[in-house]
């Protein structure tokens, strides 16, 4: 599902120049620490001057070492205002009269966060993450390039190659978002670290970057769920060909990715196996709906409350499933937020951002998808994995209807399994939370490597 962090950064560069008096004293080096619900997050940016212009980058080192580029800078009389479009992202602030303090207020999608900056810059941390795979590898890396489900793009990916005979090979598909082969996500590596787990065991795995990002070509933005199926259906042929098709494959998905096995393997009878991780069963508004009140609740809202906004929300997802295209569901978007502020109900979000976040091809498809659809007519082994601590994919409730869909199609070759302690990305926790996600320095609990493991050796270990 998308993952719900406040900031999705990406990578641009900062260009300099001569300074003048008048920008001089906000030039440099910014920081400060931003309280969200659920979050403790550090903010920096990095402000200086070109031809007289000022321009900045701005980054969460918490999140991400990326970095991206202000789309506005103004510093006038004391008053200095950033803006980034692409997270709906104002910070309004004034320069204290000893030139080392920012105080203001960060702005996102309504809401306002106080946030002071420091002239200071950020130590360049990383956090510890112990499982990334560190060479020398006792098994070899194939950097490999295949059509996409669309022939008019290439994928680039990392094929795995164990040091035996390989007894099975699977594709990985990452989760919803745009995500490249590694699935990182704070610092974490989910799918490096998966790939060298499952290549010491004996199975070849297939990771790659998803259209239109990192190396491979096409239109991220442009990509529905089934868009990504077809593209892991192409991987898992171009798998079987490396292989020469003398071993059973099959593919592992995470969350989005693990309705895409399934809609892919209800395509396609020659799949083998297909492995969910927290992946949905249930229809995808319900899987919103859930995922709205469990991580509002945990953030700190009453049950009440976070109904309330999940009914909200729910609302107008159903009136985008409705329209028949942008427009239309632009101009039925609009209307629904007219008749909220008629009966008092108005969203403090502009238009713009709601018809954004909702009105894309990803979002309409993902809302009409019902994934019993495609479990019901999955006939290939399967394993289902959840954490009964996810947020974003309730555990329990998924893996009932996905067993109850199977079982509907009569498939009983299945396993599932609710792991204990664990959250959306199968990190060992107390909580859930999200914010979580980079504190832990788990990537991959050995519990859950272990689970996947196992099962395929008992399938495939001759």
């Amino acid at each position: 599902m998308k993952r719900m962090l406040l900031l999705a950064l990406i990578g641009l560069m900062l260009s300099g120049g001569c300074t003048s008096a008048q920008n001089g004293p906000i030039l440099g080096f910014w920081n400060g620490r931003l309280a969200v619900p659920g979050a403790s997050l550090r903010i920096e940016v990095v402000i200086s001057e070109d031809g007289g212009a000022l321009k900045g980058i701005f980054r969460s080192p918490d999140q991400s070492n990326r970095e991206l580029a202000l789309d506005s800078v103004m510093f006038s009389d004391a008053a200095f205002i950033f803006e980034l479009g692409s997270l709906f992202l104002r910070y309004e602030g004034t320069l204290t009269a000893t030139g080392d303090r920012i105080d203001g207020f960060f702005i996102q999608h309504g809401a306002h966060y106080p946030l002071s900056l420091v002239r200071e810059q950020l130590e360049a941390q990383r956090p510890e993450r112990p499982q990334t795979p560190q060479p020398p590898f006792p098994y070899r890396d194939e950097e490999v390039q295949f059509a996409s489900g669309d022939p008019r793009y290439r994928l680039s990916g990392t094929l795995t190659h164990p040091e035996r005979e390989a007894i099975a090979g699977v594709v990985l598909v990452a989760g919803s978002g745009r995500q490249d082969r590694n699935s990182e996500i704070d610092f974490h590596q989910p799918f490096a670290v998966w790939a060298d787990f499952l290549a010491r065991h004996g199975v070849a795995v297939l990771r790659y970057d998803e259209r239109g990002v990192a190396l491979s070509e096409g239109i991220h933005e442009h990509c529905t769920t089934f868009d990504l199926s077809d593209d892991a259906l192409a991987a898992r042929m171009f798998l079987n060909e490396q292989l020469g098709g003398r071993v059973p494959s099959g593919i592992m998905g995470h969350s989005e990715g693990g309705l895409i096995s399934a809609i892919a393997a209800s395509k396609d009878p020659t799949i083998d196996f297909i492995i969910s991780l927290a992946g949905p069963g249930l229809h995808s508004l319900q899987i919103l709906y859930d995922q709205t009140v469990d991580i509002a609740v945990a953030s700190g809202l009453t049950q009440a409350d976070a109904e309330s906004q999940a009914d909200s929300n729910r609302q107008l997802f159903e009136v985008a499933i409705q329209a028949t295209d942008s427009a239309d569901a632009a101009h039925r978007l609009q209307a629904a937020l007219a008749e909220k502020v008629a009966r008092n109900e108005g969203i403090d979000v502009p238009f713009e951002v709601i018809n954004q976040q909702i009105n894309n091809p990803w979002m309409r498809t993902f809302l009409g998808i019902n994934p019993a659809d495609y479990w019901s007519k999955v006939n290939c082994h399967v394993l289902a994995l959840n954490g009964d601590k996810d947020l974003q994919v309730s555990g329990a409730t998924n893996l009932r209807a996905i067993a109850f869909a199977l079982r509907r199609n009569k498939n009983n070759r299945f396993m599932t399994k609710l792991l204990n302690g664990h959250n959306h990305l199968f990190q060992r926790t107390n909580t859930g939370r999200i914010s979580e996600y980079g504190e832990l320095t788990e990537t991959v609990s050995e519990e859950t490597l272990n689970a996947v493991a196992q099962w395929l050796n008992n399938l495939y270990q001759p």
